[in-house]
């Protein structure tokens, strides 16, 4: 379940205004809410939580193992692959882990800057197809 404090179209979360209660009454394995000021929020979470911010005001509130790094791991084994061998796209905080730890690490153009360093390449925009574009120019 995901809970957030004001409706956020690109997900379904539930909503309240309790977030600090849900977080430790119920654990977190995600909340999602719009940031007002992001010290109130780090003094509560326990250790297994961490948070990150995308977009300059989505706060994502998180269990430490519910990563993209952690999922690509997971997935990369099922199908026998070792992270040397993928290749990473992304363009925010959460993915700068696995931009670092595979193969190789693309970040789109507008990516922010953190992601942009992590990665050995840069790629256009998904506007201008650069994730397509890279794949034809690189692998195709």
């Amino acid at each position: 379940m995901a809970y957030s404090n004001i409706p956020i179209a690109d997900y379904e979360t539930a909503l309240t205004s309790k977030l600090a209660e849900v977080i430790l009454s119920e654990g977190a394995m995600k909340i999602l809410f719009h940031l007002e000021e992001e010290s109130s929020i780090s003094r509560i979470l326990t250790d297994d939580l961490y948070y990150t911010v995308s977009n300059g005001y989505l706060m994502q509130v998180m269990d430490r193992t519910a990563t993209k790094w952690n999922g690509i791991l997971l997935m990369l084994k099922s199908f026998g692959i070792s992270p040397s061998e993928a290749i990473y796209f992304g363009d925010d905080f959460d993915d700068i882990e696995p931009l670092k730890n595979c193969g190789i690490g693309v970040a789109v153009a507008n990516a922010i800057n953190e992601a942009a360093s992590a990665a050995d390449f840069i790629c256009g925009t998904n506007d201008t197809d650069g994730v397509a574009n890279f794949l034809e120019k690189h692998l195709l």
